[in-house]
């Protein structure tokens, strides 16, 4: 979308490519989104009415656990992503022949 909106022509119904998929701006949007989705989850009360009153207190814990699972996972995406970056620029400039910065 963001090479869309830079005139770049791009075909939606393709799928995306290895390289599409190592954008460190898909990442980022993925991990905002799993942080915002997270949010919404830990602010929200849910209701467990329709299930047996013997069973809510472990509804609201796996409720939690899916909730900070998702903010792991966000954060599990940054480091990766922190990561593969390092691990280009280092490549980059192995090729070029430039001291590592």
């Amino acid at each position: 979308m963001i090479l869309a909106q830079q005139g770049f022509p791009i075909d939606p119904t393709k799928p995306p490519t290895p390289q599409d998929l190592k954008d460190p701006i898909l990442w980022l949007c993925q991990a905002n989104a799993l942080q915002e989705a997270a949010v919404v989850l830990v602010k929200n009360e849910p209701s467990f009415d329709k299930m047996p009153s013997s069973v809510r207190g472990m509804c609201d814990t796996q409720y939690c656990a899916v909730a900070l699972m998702l903010i792991g996972y966000s954060l599990d995406l940054l480091e990766s992503n922190d990561h593969h970056a390092s691990r280009d620029r280092s490549l980059h400039c192995e090729r070029e022949g430039l001291p590592p910065s």
